[in-house]
C-alpha cells in the first residue's frame, strides 16, 4: 500500500484561502463531487434552493456544479458558509496543481 504524504507550499487556513488568495477555487465556475448523502445534506443546509446537482460520471457519485462561485461562499468575506459540515471534496482540495493557488503545488 502506498501512502501519499501532501506537502503544502502554504497550509491551508482561513488567512491563505479567504484573505491571501481571495477563494479564487470556490469563485470560479466549476464542480464538487458529493456523495448522494453530502447532496441531501447540501439541499438541507441551502435555504435559497440554488445547489444543482448532475450525475457525475464516477458511479454512485453526484457533481454540485456552480456557474459563478459556490453557493455557499459569502462572496463579501471570502468564507464558506457552512464550513464545518462542507463536503468531503472540499475537505480534501487540492488534490492535484491548481493554477494559482497559494497552497498547491510546493515548490522543491
Amino acid at each position: 500500500m502506498q501512502v501519499l504524504v501532501l506537502h503544502y507550499a502554504r497550509e491551508p487556513s482561513v488567512g491563505t484561502c479567504a484573505v491571501d488568495c481571495g477563494a479564487k477555487c470556490c469563485r470560479a465556475p466549476g464542480h464538487v463531487v458529493v456523495t448522494e448523502a453530502e447532496a441531501q445534506l447540501l439541499r438541507a443546509l441551502d435555504k435559497r434552493g440554488r445547489a444543482r446537482f448532475v450525475k457525475h460520471e464516477k458511479r454512485g457519485m453526484l457533481a454540485m456544479n456552480f456557474k459563478e462561485h459556490c453557493v455557499f461562499l459569502n462572496p463579501q468575506t471570502n468564507l464558506c458558509t457552512i464550513y464545518e459540515r462542507r463536503p468531503e471534496g472540499c475537505r480534501r482540495f487540492p488534490t492535484r496543481p491548481v493554477v494559482d493557488c497559494l497552497v498547491w503545488p510546493k515548490e522543491s
